[in-house]
């Protein structure tokens, strides 16, 4: 069901140990980083805490709840996300449709999303299993937030 349409816009954001690179192939299929591993380009804080990278990863800092989302605003697209903790939210930050879990997850463990959202429906995939899915796309236009709480 899943594969590369004319037009679709496609995202990759990597929450990794180490910096982030596209192969000339993802580049060429439409692909854009959005966390290039070494910098808050793109990115822009919301609420009390502090963000930074450090070897190759978004940390959050401090008390309550913040948001880092993205500065540019995205509604059909393939992403990627890699995380340990905190939540992710597709449209924009608080409000938006917060990718569910479907189980608890392992704390200090890293965790995969994979999301599809196009015009002929929506999957979600934690750690490669399918929690969610539709025949319609997600109605969700906006930025891509993280949530550090």
């Amino acid at each position: 069901m899943w594969g590369l349409w004319g037009g679709l816009l496609v995202v990759s954001l990597a929450l990794a140990e180490s910096p982030n690179a596209l192969s000339k192939a993802e580049t060429e299929a439409g692909f854009i980083l959005l966390f290039d591993g070494a910098t808050l380009f793109g990115w822009t804080a919301e609420g009390g805490s502090r963000w930074r990278v450090e070897d190759g990863t978004l940390v959050g800092e401090g008390d309550g709840v913040s948001w880092l989302r993205t500065t540019s605003s995205f509604s059909k697209y393939q992403l990627h996300c890699e995380f340990r903790t905190g939540g992710v939210y597709l449209g924009t930050t608080p409000g938006g449709y917060h990718l569910p879990s479907g189980k608890k997850l392992e704390s200090g463990r890293w965790h995969t999303y994979d999301v599809y959202n196009a015009a002929n429906g929506f999957e979600v995939l934690l750690d490669e299993e399918r929690i969610a899915g539709g025949q319609e796309a997600l109605d969700v236009v906006g930025p891509i937030g993280l949530e550090h709480a």
